[in-house]
Parts: structure tokens; sequence; C-alpha cells
């Protein structure tokens, strides 16, 4: 025991060695691509919104980790300042620019005004780096031609160091010159160095000498003294000069040095004896040379300029996944419930058994239990782990190294220690266990699943609540389980009792805050990623974080506070995914516990991947801090500056905003309101910096645009803009007034206008009515002679040829059935034909009857199902004797399964007419008949290869197709060719709904296609 104990300790402090060595970072690269105007940095420096100046090879430009932004005057060269070298911070917030012609430029509030851009191109005798004071103090020193005592010593490079009430320093290799304003005061003596080796941490100054030695400089005593270093690396010097790169922010007073491919951070401790310093366990970029270093955040995320390979922002990654490799097959590394053990360890299990983590990651050392259910385990303030391994209940103490049976046949889903006494929930029920004894005091259904406990709490109430897959229950006065109101039927599978209230979070409906006797569901992220949520974890500095299937979130305690109390606001929540440096960002649930805090401050949370460790207290507040500001505004496309007094017909207006960011874009979240209500404010998508409004309404208006839970954060800065929409020319007051008027006058002249139109309408009526009158006269008299000739009609057919024809063919068929057998063969031939030519003669004249009767609207059509082959060959049956006696071959085309619904009747009709006239005229020829479905209507199509139709038939055959029956009949010249076979067609065809078409070559055939609906009989 003492040995694993030893292995453990030793473990443990080389493991926090080890992790202490190795920061995580991630970097990202800009360059001109991506909107840096040239990819040589020379310098930069951070402006009092957060955001880098940058000076390059092309230019000027700002940049606020989103966004790229020129900044310049116009010029007859091209903008300006170009190749800008030197950038000085005065104390009045303003910035000095100073390009390679010696040209100097005023950057105040993003605006950069000409000081001595007219003067002609001159060759800089010095570099400037650092800051002097004021800015004509700076322009005067970077000016060439400008006269300083003692100017002609003043190094290649000059670092100024400013101390305060107008006056500054610069060192040369052996002295340290010290001005005010432009006035020489006195020099100080140092030990031989690199001028650009001077600068300052705090109130204090210091240097280097060429052996890498630092000294604290006095210039007011006029004396420096050695200190202390720690951590400091090996001098590299070179041609007798130390060949450390250092780079000092003097609006930050922080330094730092890049010693060969390596980088440390220097800070000094407060008696100023002491100079430390840190490595920064980052990879510099290849290949190229940092020229500009600016340290941003604080020291999460850092920004280097390089000669060749644009900007890097690298970003500290305080995050990490920690795995267990080789795993055998059919282990993975997801894990659960976890338990802390040691100083800086956990235990947790898979299926491959129980495994330690510490910083490092995956232990090597073997776990004291050699496995356990993954659900829940307990460390109790005894140094006792309770779990679960099967359907048995375990305990295990570690100073005994002894595993006992605490009860079989109970598997633990769920531990919650109070006290002396460690609850622990089962399927069939919630047991207590106190001085060794386990019993079970509120009893569960075993049957019902979804009743089993996920998690238990007691509330700042003394309730006793439970959390189900069924809803949050408690334990009522009488012993019984009672469902908690407002959280029945969600799946419940965390309680974290904070501040005095309940946070419950829940598979699939969110999370929810129980206070002060009400609860109330948590606002949602607007990706929704907050559905699922595992457990909550309250930290050191007012935090709590909340573990999701897509990624971990952190909201602060006094936000949540100020929600419970005006809900219509929304809660700033901040998101950790993979780019905080999880390899999986799908944390696991429905364990107990869903996280674990070491000792030594590291907290772990679960995953489908690894665990994930972190340390919540170090980890700064993701909440923008700096303040939100107006980049640009584009009315219709175009750069707009000045008020916003806009014109009725604008399209568009865009906004764009600016807000120096430097960790993940996701966690800028914005909102606006045009409106003056609360409820009036509209969130931007995570990350989006421009707000584009279209056709606002005539008016004054107020956009206001503010961080996400800045008023939740007490936060009064919100951004507005007044918009004015200019109001259409109807809308003014001269326009309405001149419109009455004209409606007035128009009202009037109107009157007498239709007074005279009346006038001369009603004499026009008369003559029309008098015309008409005799027209109607002439219509009826020829109405009259239509109606008696198509009576007269009818009434010959009736009884002078139907009748007649169904008398001969019942005597015929009588005298078939009864002819004597010797003479059978003849004389039933012989009245077989007369029979079948008897009924196709009826047949025609019913066809002819039911076409009169359609010119009088007494046919009815009678819809019904029918296979359109088998009516084929019905109508070609009784055309192949006749067929067969003029040389003719029938072929029915028509595919066997085809169905419409339609009249069969009428459709016998017009397929009789239509064949009747193929066989008649097809002159020995073929006659064929086919069908298709085309667009939800049916086609069917007689062709007949005979000689076709003369001129004058085809031409009666198209006007009857295009103008119908009637109106082809009279038509000049068509009597001699008009025949009633077309008429019927067309007729009963329109009847039906449907079209027909004509086609025919002289000489080669005619065809006949006739298209009705498939599924309906058309309207009459």
């Amino acid at each position: 025991m003492q040995l694993r104990s030893l292995l453990f300790c030793c473990l443990f402090f080389f493991g926090g060695l080890t992790i202490s060595a190795q920061e995580l970072w991630s970097s990202e690269q800009f360059m001109s691509e991506n909107g840096l105007l040239q990819n040589r940095v020379h310098v930069m420096v951070k402006d009092r919104w957060g955001a880098l100046i940058i000076g390059t090879e092309g230019g000027l430009v700002r940049f606020d980790g989103h966004h790229f932004k020129q900044l310049g005057v116009r010029s007859a060269e091209g903008m300006r300042p170009s190749r800008v070298l030197d950038i000085l911070p005065a104390n009045d917030g303003s910035y000095v620019i100073r390009d390679a012609g010696c040209r100097q430029y005023l950057l105040a509030d993003d605006e950069v005004r000409s000081i001595t851009a007219s003067a002609p191109t001159r060759q800089y005798t010095s570099r400037f780096a650092g800051a002097i004071g004021s800015a004509m103090a700076s322009v005067v020193a970077m000016d060439p031609d400008s006269t300083f005592v003692r100017k002609s010593t003043w190094p290649a490079v000059v670092r100024a160091v400013p101390l305060g009430d107008g006056a500054w320093c610069l060192r040369t290799a052996s002295e340290l010159l010290v001005y005010k304003d432009t006035t020489f005061m006195h020099a100080v003596p140092l030990p031989s160095g690199r001028s650009a080796h001077l600068f300052s941490l705090g109130a204090r100054m210091f240097t280097f000498d060429t052996a890498g030695r630092v000294y604290r400089v006095e210039p007011l005593e006029g004396k420096y003294y050695p200190v202390r270093t720690k951590g400091m690396p090996a001098a590299d010097v070179r041609n007798g000069q130390l060949n450390w790169r250092l780079f000092w922010d003097p609006q930050e007073r922080t330094a730092a040095i890049i010693v060969e491919d390596h980088l440390f951070t220097l800070t000094a401790e407060d008696d100023g004896g002491t100079i430390v310093a840190e490595p920064v366990e980052l990879t510099l970029p290849q290949g190229a040379k940092v020229g500009a270093l600016v340290w941003l955040d604080g020291q999460d995320a850092l920004a280097l300029g390089t000669d060749n390979k644009g900007l890097f922002i690298y970003r500290r990654q305080r995050m990490r996944s920690l795995l267990c490799e080789g795993l055998s097959e059919g282990v993975n590394n997801a894990y659960n419930a976890q338990a802390a053990y040691g100083e800086g360890s956990v235990l947790t299990s898979t299926r491959g058994g129980a495994r330690l983590f510490d910083a490092t990651g995956c232990s090597p050392v073997n776990a004291p239990i050699k496995g356990f259910n993954e659900g829940a385990i307990l460390l109790d303030q005894n140094g006792r782990y309770w779990y679960g391994r099967g359907d048995t209940t375990f305990q295990y103490d570690l100073v005994m190294e002894r595993e006992s049976v605490v009860r079989p046949g109970s598997r633990p889903l769920c531990f919650f220690e109070e006290g002396e006494v460690i609850w622990m929930g089962s399927g069939s029920g919630i047991h207590r266990i106190e001085n060794g004894n386990i019993t079970l005091a509120y009893p569960l259904p075993e049957g019902d699943l979804s009743f089993r406990p996920n998690d238990l709490c007691r509330t700042p109430g003394s309730q006793f609540w439970m959390a189900t897959c069924s809803g949050v229950y408690r334990v009522s006065e009488k012993g019984g389980w009672e469902v908690v109101p407002g959280l029945e039927k969600v799946c419940a599978r965390t309680l974290e009792v904070v501040d005095g209230s309940v946070l419950i979070g829940t598979y699939g409906s969110g999370a929810y805050l129980s206070t002060n006797g009400h609860i109330v569901q948590l606002r949602r992220d607007e990706k929704g990623f907050l559905s699922h949520v595992h457990g909550f974890m309250p930290d050191g500095t007012g935090f709590i974080w909340m573990s999701t299937n897509q990624g971990l979130f952190r909201v602060k305690r006094s936000d949540l506070l100020a929600w419970s109390s005006d809900t219509t606001q929304r809660i700033y929540y901040a998101y950790y995914g993979k780019r905080a440096g999880l390899s999986n960002a799908e944390f696991n649930g429905g364990c107990s516990p869903p996280y674990v805090r070491t000792r030594d401050g590291w907290a772990s949370f679960p995953t489908m991947d690894g665990l994930v460790w972190f340390r919540p207290e170090e980890i700064p507040d993701a909440y923008p801090a700096h303040e939100l500001r107006v980049e640009s505004i584009l009315v219709n496309g175009i750069l707009h500056h000045g008020a916003l007094d806009l014109p009725a017909d604008h399209r568009d207006l865009v906004v764009s905003l600016s807000l120096a960011y430097w960790g993940d874009q996701e966690n800028v979240q914005l909102e606006y309101a045009l409106g003056d209500e609360e409820s009036d404010w509209v969130m931007l998508p995570p990350g989006q910096r421009e707000l584009r409004l279209s056709s606002l309404s005539p008016g004054e208006h107020e956009l206001r645009v503010r961080k996400v839970g800045s008023l939740l954060r007490d936060e009064e800065r919100t951004l507005a803009i007044a918009i004015r929409i200019e109001a259409p020319l109807y809308r003014k007051p001269w326009f309405i007034i001149g419109a009455g008027l004209s409606t007035i006058l128009l009202f009037f002249g109107a009157i007498r206008l239709n007074d005279s139109r009346l006038r001369r309408r009603n004499a026009e009526l008369e003559r029309k009515v008098t015309d008409r009158t005799r027209e109607l006269v002439e219509a009826n008299a020829d109405l009259r002679r239509s109606l008696e000739m198509k009576e007269m009609l009818v009434s010959i057919i009736s009884h002078d040829i139907v009748t007649p024809l169904r008398f001969i063919a019942r005597v015929a068929t009588g005298v078939s059935r009864r002819v004597p057998k010797e003479a059978e063969d003849r004389l039933v031939s012989t009245l077989t034909d007369l029979a079948n030519s008897s009924e196709k003669l009826h047949a025609n004249a019913q066809g002819l009857l039911q076409w009169i009767k359609r010119q009088d609207g007494r046919i009815e059509l009678r819809p019904r199902n029918i296979v359109v082959h088998l009516l084929v060959e019905e109508v070609l049956e009784r055309e192949r004797e006749r067929a067969a006696e003029n040389g003719v071959t029938l072929k029915n085309l028509v595919p066997l399964d085809d169905t419409i619904r339609t009249d069969r009747n009428v459709l016998s009709i017009i397929l009789h007419n239509a064949i009747g006239n193929a066989v008649s005229h097809s002159g020995g020829a073929s006659v064929s008949v086919s069908g298709a479905l085309v667009d939800r209507r049916y086609r069917l199509t007689i062709k007949d290869m005979g000689g076709g139709m003369t001129e004058a038939v085809l031409r009666h055959a198209k006007r009857v197709q295009s103008q119908g029956a009637l109106g082809a009949m009279g038509q000049e010249g068509e009597r001699e060719v008009q025949g009633l076979g077309l008429l019927i067609i067309a007729d009963l065809t329109q009847l039906m709904g449907g079209e027909f078409t004509v086609d025919s070559v002289l000489g080669e055939g005619t065809t006949v296609c006739i298209t009705l609906p498939a599924d309906s009989v058309g309207s009459s």
C-alpha cells in the first residue's frame, strides 16, 4: 500500500510538471486574400476600442478580429499613408503614423488626417517604437529634419519610453537620453547593449546588456541596478550583441522576447528586484520573421505580424480532451460517471474496466477498482467509494484497499450524500444508507422504467426531489411521491442546488430554474443546443457551466438571478466547442455525478470521446468587453456619411458594426430593435456584424443595437442611430391639398361629361334597339324554319328508317330460326347476312338519331369504366364483313389493359363513324386503331392507308375540326362535300369534353385523332 501511494505521489508530481509546461494554442492566419492590405507587417498597436491598428507594406488597416478596414486619406498617387513603418500612440488616444517617405499623419477615431503629407519624400535616419507622450512631440521627433540636442547620437532603432508629465527617454549603445517634450534634460550611463532593449513593466524601467543580464534603470536618479532573473533563457550573443528580439507594448506595459524560435513573457515582481521569464509553448510561424507582437485580451490571445506571411492570431485553449490510447477491440473512450481520486486524478469506467485519469491524460497505473457500472459512483466524505457492478452494490475502502458487498440484487442508478446519510436510487426505490445499514426508504414501481431515478437532491426548502424521465417528483407529507408542479412529463436527468435555487436539466425540454417557489424554463440558445442539458457545475468566479450534446455553455449566476426577475431579456451564454480544444463536443449525461472537481482545481466532464478537463476559475469571461461601434453605413450600396436622412425610395440600408473580439466569434451575440418595447429586440445570428434593413416606412426611427445580456449586466452602452425617412410625394401636405382640390374639380367635370355622354348614349341606344329588333325578327324566322326541318327529319328517321329496319331484322331473324333442315345452309346464310345488314343500318340510324337529339339537348351522358380495347374490337367486328369485301385489313392496336371512364354508347357511335369512313375510303389497304394516355387525356388514333382526302374534302374536315359541326354547315362550297360522319364525330366529341383532329395526305392515307378526358366525361 505504501509503495502504491508513493508511486501515485510521483505520478501526480511529474504529471503536474508536465501539464504546467504544456499550453495548447490554436492559430489562425490572415493574409492579403483575407483583407490584410499586404503580407508584410511592420508595426501593430491597439486602439481604444481593443482593435488592432496594423501598419503594412501596403498601407494602414484596422482589424477587430472579424473584419479588416482600410484607413487612409485620398491622394493623387492613391490611398495614403502607404508603406507604414512607425505608429506611436499619444497620451490623448490618437496615433502618429509615419510612412517610408517620412510623411506623417494623425489617426484619431478611425479618421486619418494629414500632418506633413505634402512634404517631399525623405529618407529616415531612425525607426521608432514605443511611445513618446504628446502627439506634437512625436511628430517633431520622427521628422528627419528636426533638431534635437544629441539627435546625431540617436540609434537606428529608437525605442521611446514615456516617463510621465511630458518626459520620455531612449537609449543608445551606452547611455539613456532623457527629454521633456523636445527639450533635452540629461543623460544616464548604461551598460553596453542594444538600443531596442529598453522597456518598462508597471512603473519600473529595465534594460539588457550584451550578455543578457537585466538592469533596473532609475532615470531621475541617473542610476541603474542589476536585478535577479527567473527562467531567463541562455544568452544568444552574435557579433558582440545580444540577439534577443524584444517586443514591448507601451499601452499595456507588457514585454516579451523571442529567443531563436521560443517566446517568453517578462513580468516583474512587486519590488522590481526580479524579472521572471515564462515560456509560452506555441509554435511560431515557420519561414517568417516576427516583426510585431501584441497581446490581446490579457494573455489569452496573441497577435504576431510577420515579414512575409501576414498576420497570425493565436488563442490559448484552456480546455483539453483526455483519451486512453490503445484500447482493446470493442472498448471505446466514452465515459459517464466519475469520482475524484487523490489530489488531481479521477476514477471512471468504460467497457474495458475502471481507469484513472490525471491532467496528463490516461494514467498507466491500474485503477484500485476493477470496474463498475458506468451510470453512478460516489466518493463519500469518509473516503469510501460506492458503486455497482452488475446488479450488486459495492463499497470500496481506499485506505484498507478492500471491496465489500453492500446489497446484492440492487443496481445503483444515482447517489446523493447528505451529511452522514447516503441516498441511493435504484429500480426498486430510494435507499437510505447510514451507519452501515441500508433500508428502502421510498419504494418505486419497478415495472415502470420511466419512473427510475436519475438524480436526487434536497432543495433549499428541505424538500426531497427525484429526477425521472416521467417528471420531477418530491416526497409528499404522507411519505409518497407527488409530481413537482411545472415539471410534469419532462425527462429530467440532473438536479443541482446553487445559491438557494434548483437547476433542472432535461433531455429535449431544455433547462429549468426553481427559485422562490416559482419554476421557469431557461431561454434556449439560438441554435437550440440547450435542449439537452446533462449537468450544472458552479465555479468559484460566479459562473455556472452546463454540459450538452453539442458542447459546453457558461452563464453568469448574477445574470440568471436578474433574468428570473425579467424574463423578457436574453441571457448571454458563452459557448465552448471544438475551437476551445474539445475533440468531441458531445457530452455524456444521465450519470451520477455529471461532472467532478479535483482537489487541485481541475473540472472533469465525460464525453463520447474521452474526458474534458479545464480549470474553470482560470478561463476569462467570454462576454465581449469592448465597445460596440459603427464601422460603415451603406445606402443602396453606396457608402453614406453624416445624418441618415434617407429618401422615401431607398431600397436597403446596411449597417456594418465593429466589436473587437479575439475569442470564438460564435460568442459575439448582438441584438437590435427599431421599436421602443423590450419585446421588439431581435437577435442577430451569432458572429454576425452586419445589419440589413429594407424599405423602412416614412418617419423617424431609432435603430438600437446592443450586446446580448447587456441589461442583465447593467451595461448601458446601447448603440443608437437616428434614421429619418422622407415621406413620399403623395404623403406631403401640399400634395394632399392639391390632390383634394383636383378631385373636387374632377368630380364636377365628370358629372358634366357624364351628362353629355348619357344623352349621346340614349340616342345611340334607341338606334341599336331598332336594329336589334329587326335582326331578332329575322333570326326568329330562321330558327322557326330550322326547328321545323329538324322535327321533320327526326320524324322521317323514326318512322321511315328505324321502324322498317327493326322489322326487317326481326323477320329475318325469325325465318333463320324456322328454316327447314334441308335448306338450312344457304337460306340461313342469306338470312344471317340480311340480319347483320339490318342491324348495321339500325345502328347507323340510331347514331344519326342520337346526333339529332344532341342538337336538341336531349342526350344525357352515363359515364362508366370501359376497357377501350374491347370496345374497339366490338366496333371493328361490325365492319369486318364490309372490310373483307373491300379487301381492307383491320388492326386493333389498343393496349389490352387501357381503361377510361366515359359514356360507352356515345364513344361507340364516334368510333363507328370514324372507322366506317376509314373502311369506305381505304381502297383495299389497312385500317388501324391505336390508343395511348397523354397528359391525363386518352387519345384514340384511326389511321387508314387509302388514297387520302381531296382538297375540298380536307378543307371541309378542317372546318369541322376548328368550327364544330354547326359552324361548318352552310359554309360556301360545302354542300357537295359535307357528310354526316364528320359532323357526328365533331359534335359528340365536343359533348364528351374532348377534341378531334384530321390529317390527310392525298395518295398516302388519312389519320383521325380523338382525344378524351381519361377520368371524366367532359361537360355538355
